[in-house]
């Protein structure tokens, strides 16, 4: 189904495993981070207890080549 909120087709763009990917951080970010980054904002902190799971979807980009 076509997401009536895609104006720029940028769906189109990523392989399926991009998109699941992408949906998968989106997923964690919902229901592990912004529960909590509201408080961690305003004491000036990281919610390290969210690090392994980052790590875990591979935000943090090791699984980058040739840079």
């Amino acid at each position: 189904m076509e997401n009536p909120l895609d104006l720029y087709r940028l769906d189109d763009l990523g392989s399926a495993e991009e998109r699941s990917v992408r949906d998968a951080v989106r997923e964690f970010v919902k229901r592990d981070f912004m529960p909590v980054i509201r408080e961690h904002h305003r004491q000036g902190t990281f919610p390290m207890g969210v690090a392994s799971r980052m790590a875990e979807l591979g935000v943090f980009g090791a699984h980058l080549q040739g840079y």
